[in-house]
């Protein structure tokens, strides 16, 4: 997801995963202590930007088509995101609600407008995602910046 913001007459366009976002690289997830390692899972999809809105005060929300990165495009999810942006610092921060088949997968994390990439962390979900924790990782891609590979890997 991508959001463009306007400050000082100057256009930014901001790179946010989601789910958001919202997520490119594998990270692996590690287990607690006392228990056997939980299998963790990786998805890896690009988020492309249907819709975005400023708000006063340097806030923004978006939305986005989540498709998967095979030779075969298709529509594996939706997301939506939330967010403030540091125009002095050029960074973001952002939560996250990823739509998938069986649930949604929530988030939040930070993110840098002049490398276009982001990081975060899994905190929850709903259904088949409910008690997840894990990573998401991203990185602006597309004609003008707009889309984001997105990872996320997660563990119950």
């Amino acid at each position: 997801m991508k959001a463009r913001i306007v400050s000082n007459n100057r256009t930014v366009t901001l790179g946010v995963a989601a789910t958001g976002a919202a997520v490119l690289a594998a990270i692996g997830a590690a287990a607690a202590v006392a228990s056997p390692a939980a299998a963790s899972h990786t998805l890896r999809f690009t988020s492309v930007q249907t819709g975005q809105q400023q708000f006063p005060g340097h806030h923004f929300a978006g939305d986005d088509k989540d498709v998967s990165n095979g030779k075969v495009t298709k529509v594996v999810g939706y997301d939506v995101v939330h967010g403030d942006f540091d125009a002095k610092a050029r960074t973001f921060t952002v939560d996250i609600a990823v739509s998938l088949r069986g649930g949604i997968i929530e988030g939040h994390g930070t993110g840098s407008a002049t490398t276009g990439k982001f990081t975060g962390v899994i905190d929850g979900g709903t259904g088949a995602y409910k008690g997840l924790h894990g990573t998401m990782k991203g990185q602006s891609t597309g004609k003008h910046g707009d889309d984001e590979k997105l990872v996320l890997t997660y563990h119950h």
